[in-house]
């Protein structure tokens, strides 16, 4: 797996602060590597206190569960065993 750059996680900051400001929402944006180690975090001016630490969380348990699935995305894989234990 390419390696994460800060310069790539500055663009997509960016890019979320444009959405969030066209949307009137003060966020704040977390991105973590593929094991969940913090690589960049900023919160927007008047986004809650709270909302770095919530972002990080979010982040890291993307990443988790991406780990723990190779082929597909955890929630199709726990959809499909649900429905096949039905009936």
């Amino acid at each position: 797996m390419a390696k994460l750059r800060a310069v790539e996680c500055r663009e997509f900051i960016k890019a979320a602060i444009e959405k969030a400001d066209e949307m009137g929402v003060p966020v704040s944006i977390a991105v973590v590597g593929p094991e969940g180690n913090l690589i960049a975090l900023e919160r927007m001016d008047d986004a809650g206190f709270v909302t770095p630490e919530t972002a990080w969380a979010k982040a890291y348990t993307v990443a988790a569960f991406r780990s723990m699935s190779r082929d597909k995305p955890w929630w199709r894989r726990a959809t499909r065993r649900h429905r096949s234990t039905r009936g």
